[in-house]
């Protein structure tokens, strides 16, 4: 295909798979959760210096990821990781109780920012 990228959501789309339209290689697991990472903390970079208080950094995943996967969140993001028990509702639980948490999310694609 043409594609860049293919996205599948379950019914209620709190779960997502994603494809690369050009390899076709299925981004799950930690490449998955890097790439919303990245997303997700690069948006938090794009606000105003008055806002910098309120710099949510924090990345809640269950417990089935990885070192590096930790290591690129600390080093390349520059964002907090924090494994939790694995369950997507353990994972939100902790993720609402970290004031500075801005994405939760399981190695099932299961997330929510």
């Amino acid at each position: 295909s043409q594609s860049d990228l293919g996205i599948c959501l379950d019914c209620d789309a709190d779960r997502v798979g994603l494809v690369d339209g050009k390899s076709g290689a299925i981004l799950n697991r930690n490449n998955l959760i890097a790439l919303v990472s990245k997303i997700a903390l690069s948006s938090q970079h794009n606000q105003s210096l008055s806002d910098k208080v309120n710099y949510y950094k924090t990345i809640v995943t269950d417990s089935a990821t990885s070192n590096s996967l930790s290591r690129y969140i600390i080093d390349n993001l520059k964002g907090n990781h924090i494994r939790y028990k694995k369950g997507y509702r353990y994972v939100i639980e902790k993720a609402r109780s970290i004031p500075d948490s801005v994405l939760a999310i399981e190695c099932s694609g299961h997330g929510a920012w």
